[in-house]
């Protein structure tokens, strides 16, 4: 027995879509490689304007190996992105690479996305 978890999906779009900003999400894609030449050309970026909760990590969360002071969270709504790992997140006029994804679901649904970043 499946249950349909498009209602917590709705409710965490429209709160973020509330209390979000626009961040802009870049990755860039892998080039080809040319066996014929050696060489490799080097990848497009593909970007997409999301609407991001942006907040600090919290003194508490810092334990100086894996979330740095400076740190900031994104939560992204389940089906805006797929979020990976060599992304980069461009807000206003800073730049910072993802670190880490947690995706959170409701049965099959990724409801939201805990997106952590840094400089």
């Amino acid at each position: 027995m499946s249950f349909d978890y498009s209602s917590a999906l709705n409710a965490a779009r429209a709160q973020i879509a509330d209390k979000g900003r626009d961040v802009v999400y870049s990755l860039v894609t892998d080039g080809v490689y040319d066996p014929a030449t050696n060489t490799r050309t080097a990848g497009a970026p593909t970007e997409a304007t999301i609407k991001a909760v942006v907040s600090d990590v919290s003194i508490k969360q810092v334990d100086g190996a894996l979330t740095l002071l400076g740190d900031k969270m994104l939560l992204v709504a389940g089906d805006a992105i797929a979020p990976e790992l060599s992304a980069r997140i461009v807000d206003g006029a800073d730049t910072y690479k993802v670190v880490h994804v947690e995706e959170v679901k409701a049965g099959d649904t990724a409801v939201l996305y805990k997106i952590q970043i840094r400089k």
